[in-house]
């Protein structure tokens, strides 16, 4: 039965998705590849792809026509249909795939894969992070490399290179280290004796780095190596949620002792610790030492027979900003924001998390603003909606449609992509859609729309209100409006223009001024701070604006406007007005001043070089601003003004100044969250089966790993 699938699936054609669409000299297409018909879809980016089938991609560094390959992609067709049909129930979905134990990558939808200038297309599904965390489970690993003096020339070369292949299988959920030994316990790493790292990209480049530096030299102790080895492990293993599988990666040329009374001490008879030696060079004479420490330390891998083979991962793409549609802004309150991480502590997204851009200078690229955590916000009008008369929804309706009116464009009130017919709808068209329609094919956050409808009826006269004021404005006029808006925390906004200045105040390039996914605008915060019943002044524009100003009649005092941060809005000197780029280094600390609305007067007395000068701060009814009135009395130019530059923070974790700093933030390590499951070793394992005929062919994945299965059901 095996020879005859063997020999149909050499006959078995895929459609490749590097050789799709491909023809050779006449004209014919190339084998494994066929017509394959594709066409551009927006939902993914306008690419071209084929919503009916799936393709499968292999590494260029394997044969995609062996016949564990094409049996596998023979088999894992049926899952065409499953893909389909998962596109059909949920159309939001995007890209869907199955990596293979194999090595084969099915994706869907079909789409045509492109080699690099070179021809090659490196991409191994197993090699991923996301196929790695789903298949293992989290592990400690110790790797020891034989440094002796028979290790020298090409065995430390390989050895190295053994190295980093395994620091390649390891992923955020595992912790390691690397131990050379000869007569004597080096650690790759200095500044880590004892313990464990991250195995993160950073890390792992770290120790990859630092593996140049080993040379070989004396004899090889390998008793003490192991010694060391599962003291860490078992330090490490005290703590139940840093612990699941433990490993001793061992690369010699050879042992000459079996090191029984070793493992009996730290390993035996829980055997939680398993031992992977790897064997270099053509010599064996002390092959059957290595062989018998894997086998009576669990590194054997339970027999195919016993049906705990790992098929592969099945996964999909979930774009960041789907995640941030599930989020009920509204209910957040001003200060709230939604943030995700990792279970290792990985930001996904984070509203301050904003990337640089160089343009004369490093500085933050325009963002929005954030606080610490949110402010509880109980939902005020949804009550009263269910007790207005229906008509009152279309009331909300018509004015949802008026000129001056938006709705924050990152905000999701209705889900228009999960019906094609349904995805040209704006939010405004969809609510209308929603709450018109008796069967409407949208979901809808129903309590959301009542409360923006709500929000759209009490605000309408505002409309007349603004254009009254539009109409009794002179023409000639340079003081007064110029524009008015007005914001909910159900996203909706208005805005009117009285004056159409040169630059808008809500811009596409400032994010700063609208409503976002993931934030309510800065102005619309420090409105909602204010006391009741007061206005905030600020200044809205970046630097280069001109104001027109009086000069203080009296030359023995200065005059300033401030705002409730201390900000400088007006002054008779230009320079001292806010300017709002600033340099930003790696970690910085801002000064931060905030008032006290409480005290409506103070005064009192600087020293200046010897020179006292009185000053007096003021605060301006019905507004954030202050008036602050110093004596200009002092020369005080050679006083350093307080400025809103950034102060560079430098860690001192650890006293001891001699050693470099990467070793603190080495040390430095995040908490870790083991995920919930675990599987250490597999149930019908037995180390007496061990090293009889088990010339098992796995990737260096299979053998680290323990074996899971994986049930796919049509």
């Amino acid at each position: 039965m095996y020879s005859f699938c063997k020999f149909f699936s050499q006959q078995y054609e895929y459609f490749n998705a590097v050789l799709i669409n491909e023809v050779d000299e006449d004209g014919d297409s190339v084998e494994l590849g066929g017509e394959f018909l594709l066409e551009p879809n927006d939902h993914f980016n306008n690419l071209s792809v084929n919503l009916s089938l799936s393709v499968v991609q292999v590494p260029t560094n394997m044969y995609n026509k062996d016949p564990d390959i094409v049996n596998g992609v023979y088999w894992s067709e049926a899952l065409n249909k499953v893909f389909v049909d998962n596109f059909k129930r949920d159309p939001t979905l995007i890209w869907q795939y199955f990596g293979s134990a194999k090595g084969f990558f099915r994706q869907y939808p079909g789409v045509k894969w492109h080699p690099d200038e070179h021809g090659v297309i490196a991409f191994d599904c197993r090699n991923r992070k996301w196929y790695i965390q789903a298949a293992t489970s989290p592990k400690d690993v110790v790797i020891l490399v034989d440094v002796s003096g028979s290790m020298k020339g090409l065995r430390l070369t390989i050895a190295r290179q053994t190295v980093a292949s395994i620091l390649d299988t390891l992923g955020d959920d595992d912790f390691f280290n690397i131990i050379a030994y000869n007569q004597e316990i080096h650690y790759v790493e200095p500044c880590l004796n004892g313990t464990l790292v991250q195995a993160d990209s950073t890390n792992k480049d770290h120790f990859k780095e630092h593996l140049d530096k080993l040379f070989a030299k004396g004899i090889g102790l390998l008793g003490n190596a192991l010694t060391e080895a599962f003291t860490i492990l078992n330090e490490v293993g005290e703590d139940y949620q840093n612990s699941c599988s433990q490993a001793i990666m061992l690369i010699t040329d050879g042992a000459t002792q079996m090191y029984d009374d070793v493992f009996a001490k730290y390993n035996w008879p829980e055997r939680k610790v398993r031992i992977f030696p790897y064997l270099i060079g053509r010599e064996s004479a002390f092959a059957d030492n290595l062989k018998w420490m894997a086998c009576a330390n669990k590194a054997s891998v339970p027999p195919q027979k016993n049906q705990g083979i790992l098929l592969g991962v099945v996964g999909t793409d979930i774009p960041i900003q789907e995640l941030m549609k599930t989020i009920p802004k509204h209910k957040l309150g001003i200060h709230g924001y939604a943030f995700a991480i990792t279970n290792n502590g990985y930001i996904l997204t984070h509203p301050d998390l904003r990337p640089l851009y160089q343009e004369g200078q490093k500085r933050k690229k325009p963002s929005y603003s954030s606080v610490d955590l949110n402010v509880p916000n109980a939902p005020i009008s949804s009550v009263i909606l269910y007790k207005l008369l229906y008509s009152f929804v279309f009331l909300g309706l018509h004015d949802l449609e008026q000129p001056d009116v938006a709705l924050a464009d990152e905000w999701t009130y209705c889900n228009t992509d999960e019906h094609h017919e349904n995805r040209h709808l704006t939010q405004v068209q969809a609510i209308k859609l929603y709450m018109t329609s008796r069967k409407p094919h949208l979901k809808c956050d129903r309590e959301l729309i009542q409360q923006v409808l709500f929000d759209a009826v009490v605000t309408a006269p505002l409309e007349a209100y603004w254009t009254g004021l539009a109409l009794n404005k002179s023409e000639n006029s340079d003081k007064g409006v110029e524009i008015a808006f007005l914001g909910t925390r159900t996203g909706l906004s208005r805005t009117n223009l009285f004056v159409v200045p040169e630059q808008d105040f809500l811009t596409a390039e400032d994010k700063e001024g609208v409503f976002n996914a993931d934030h309510f605008p800065l102005w619309y915060k420090r409105a909602a701070e204010q006391v009741p019943g007061t206005f905030v002044y600020s200044i809205p524009f970046s630097p280069g604006m001109t104001f027109k100003h009086i000069n203080t009649p009296i030359i023995d005092i200065k005059c300033y406007l401030i705002d409730n941060n201390g900000f400088i809005l007006v002054s008779e000197d230009t320079s001292q007005r806010a300017q709002r780029t600033m340099m930003v280094p790696c970690d910085t600390e801002y000064p931060a001043f905030v008032s006290e609305r409480t005290i409506k007067e103070t005064t009192g007395n600087t020293d200046c070089g010897g020179c006292i000068r009185t000053f007096v701060i003021q605060q301006i009814p019905s507004s954030n601003l202050f008036m602050v009135v110093v004596e200009n009395k002092c020369d005080c130019s050679s006083a350093p003004p307080v400025t809103m530059e950034p102060i560079e923070i430098i860690y001192i974790l650890f006293n001891k100044p001699k050693k470099h700093p990467h070793c603190d933030r080495l040390k430095f390590q995040k908490d870790r969250r083991r995920p919930q499951s675990c599987h250490p070793f597999h149930p019908e394992e037995n180390a007496m089966e061990c090293g009889s005929a088990n010339a098992l062919n796995l990737s260096l994945v299979a053998i680290l790993f323990p074996v899971l299965s994986f049930l796919i059901s049509r």
